[in-house]
């Protein structure tokens, strides 16, 4: 009788329970659609227009930025390239990795 009682107890349960993970999870969705996409940098972008997207300092000036998931090489205050993180070091320009090492640039 008593386990006849926590059957009941546990059906009910998750019979309450399962709607309310998934009306969650469709609102999670929901408010994750509304946020507004972060815009991507890409070649030929001014200096300014990526460190305002990327956070960048203004006072520091460098011909690279290190991220995680991209390196971004600066030529003529512009992105010049962006890179993958594994081939970082191979080369010194936007150039030579055109030419030499093609399957290393992210487009």
């Amino acid at each position: 009788m008593i386990s006849l009682d926590l059957r009941k107890k546990t059906f009910l349960f998750l019979f309450f329970l399962i709607p309310v993970l998934s009306l969650s999870a469709l609102s999670m969705e929901h408010q994750n659609s509304d946020l507004p996409k972060k815009p991507e940098v890409r070649e030929g972008m001014s200096l300014d227009e990526v460190r305002n997207i990327m956070g960048m300092p203004r006072n520091i000036t460098r011909t690279e930025w290190r991220y995680p998931e991209i390196i971004i090489l600066i030529e003529n205050q512009q992105v010049a390239c962006i890179i993958k993180p594994s081939c970082f070091g191979r080369w010194t320009n936007c150039q030579a990795y055109r030419t030499r090492s093609p399957e290393c640039l992210i487009e």
